[in-house]
C-alpha cells in the first residue's frame, strides 16, 4: 500500500493491524478514530492509550451520524448509512495527508455475520487487510499476544447503537443510558457484557460464567438498582448468555443465512 490510515476503535483487530502496519511501513501508517456520540468514553480513551503507549500517530475526527435521517430510522441498514458517513470523512482526511489508503480490522470471522457496513467499505473502496490475508479471530489474537499486544484478550466490543434493535430511533438519550449501564456492569465486575435498550426494558447480555454472578446477592441488588437509576423500569437478564451480533438474528434468517 505504501501509506495507510487505519481507522482505529483500539479493539483487538484494529490495533493489531495498526501494529502490523507501523512495523511493516513505519511511520506512513497513521491512525484515525471516528468520534460521535455512538463511540463510548472508554472506548476513545482506550484507542488513545494504545497508540500513546506505542508511539503511533492517531487523529480523531468528529461525525454525525445522528444528523443522518437514514441512519437514526435504524433499519436493517443501519450500519451501511454510518459506514458511508464514517469512511468518506477518513477517506476526505486521508486524500488531504496524502494518504493513500484507508484500512479497517474486519476480519475473516466477520464474514459470518450480517455486516452492511462491510458492503458500504466495499462501494467506497476501503481496504481489509485481515480479512483479505484470511486471518480469524482466533489467530489475530494468537499472534497479538506472540507480539505482546495488551488487546489479545480484550472482550469484543461495537458501537452503541447496536444495542438498540432495528426500527426503534436512534436518539442521544438512549445512547447515553445504554452507555451509563454498561459503564455500571464493568463496575461491578463483569467482562463480556451487552445492555440491549427496549424502551422501558434492558436486557442484559453476560458471558455465561458471570451468569450466576449476577443473580447471587448483593450484586443483583446493586445492578437491579443501578439499571433503574439509569432510567429503565425494568431489568432482565438473557439466560442464553452474550454472544456477538445476537441482535441481527432477524436481519441474517432475511438475508439467508
Amino acid at each position: 500500500m505504501g501509506s495507510v490510515l487505519i481507522a482505529f476503535s483500539g479493539g483487538t483487530d484494529s490495533s493489531f493491524l495498526l501494529r502490523v502496519a507501523r512495523d511493516t511501513i513505519g511511520q506512513s501508517a497513521g491512525a484515525t478514530t471516528a468520534n460521535s456520540s455512538l463511540l463510548a468514553k472508554r472506548h476513545l480513551e482506550r484507542a488513545k492509550r494504545f497508540t500513546q503507549d506505542q508511539g503511533l500517530k492517531h487523529v480523531v475526527v468528529p461525525t454525525a451520524q445522528l444528523a443522518d435521517p437514514d441512519f437514526v430510522s435504524n433499519s436493517e441498514k443501519r450500519c451501511y448509512y454510518c459506514a458511508r458517513i464514517v469512511y468518506s470523512r477518513l477517506l476526505g482526511l486521508a486524500k488531504d495527508l496524502g494518504i493513500a489508503y484507508v484500512a479497517n480490522g474486519t476480519n475473516l470471522d466477520d464474514s459470518n455475520d450480517y455486516r452492511p457496513g462491510a458492503t458500504a467499505c466495499d462501494e467506497l473502496g476501503v481496504r481489509s487487510p485481515l480479512r483479505e490475508a484470511h486471518l480469524t479471530k482466533s489467530e489475530i489474537r494468537y499472534l497479538s499476544k506472540e507480539m505482546g499486544l495488551p488487546t489479545w484478550n480484550q472482550p469484543p466490543d461495537s458501537c452503541l447503537a447496536t444495542r438498540i434493535p432495528y426500527g426503534i430511533k436512534i436518539t442521544q438519550e438512549r445512547l447515553n443510558r445504554i452507555e451509563a449501564a454498561e459503564e455500571l456492569l464493568l463496575g461491578l465486575g463483569f467482562r463480556n457484557l451487552r445492555a440491549r435498550d427496549y424502551d422501558e426494558t434492558v436486557r442484559i447480555e453476560l458471558a455465561a460464567p458471570e451468569l450466576s454472578m449476577a443473580v447471587g446477592d448483593p450484586t443483583r441488588g446493586k445492578l437491579v438498582d443501578g439499571l433503574k437509576s439509569c432510567g429503565y423500569s425494568y431489568v432482565s437478564l438473557d439466560l442464553e448468555g452474550y454472544r456477538a451480533g445476537s441482535m441481527n438474528k432477524t436481519a441474517r434468517e432475511e438475508d439467508g443465512r
